[in-house]
């Protein structure tokens, strides 16, 4: 977990994600099932690095495991079972989906930003935020330019409407009396 000091991690904190992870791995390893060809199935791991916590998942294919709320330490003379204290002991949050062929864990430790991060992270907030209030904008004056268009639409008919309907009546009328010229 070195590649975590290029993010602001020390190396305490990628020891400790080091062990959490192991103990994880060691888990999906000891309870793995063999496919037909004896072939133990792959285990995936997948880390995400955000600027306010990393969250790393190992995707297995085991029966899985009940995962302990609150683990306690077993026995001094215990040879197992210690694997989700040490892990649930490093991270901030853990949690353990079972699925019918595969499960997750997922491991998060919160980490905090540095100020220099923190200005950035506000810069773009609030950049953001005006690019919001200018879409915002935008979008009321299409409304607006959309209800001007179909108010002329309307007007332009019922002037067409009306142009026809006199062109119809002056039609009529010469149709009427003829042509005749004076």
């Amino acid at each position: 977990m070195a590649f975590l000091e290029n993010y602001g991690f020390d190396q305490t904190e990628c020891g400790a994600w080091g062990v959490a992870i192991q103990e994880g791995v060691n888990n999906a390893i000891l309870h793995c099932e063999l496919d037909e060809n004896e072939t133990p199935h792959p285990i995936a791991i997948e880390v995400m690095v955000r600027p306010d916590y990393v969250e790393v998942l190992v995707h297995d294919h085991t029966q899985g495991f009940s995962w302990p709320i609150s683990p306690s330490l077993p026995s001094e003379s215990s040879e197992d079972g210690r694997g989700v204290y040490i892990i649930q002991q490093l991270v901030d949050d853990s949690d353990y989906l079972r699925g019918t062929h595969s499960n997750r864990l997922i491991l998060r430790k919160n980490r905090t930003l540095p100020s220099e991060l923190k200005e950035e992270e506000k810069k773009w907030r609030d950049r953001l935020k005006t690019i919001e209030s200018q879409l915002d904008e935008t979008d009321k004056a299409l409304n607006s330019t959309q209800e001007e268009l179909f108010h002329a639409t309307k007007v332009s008919r019922q002037f067409f409407n009306l142009v026809l309907s006199l062109v119809n009546k002056v039609t009529s009328k010469v149709l009427q009396t003829g042509f005749s010229s004076s």
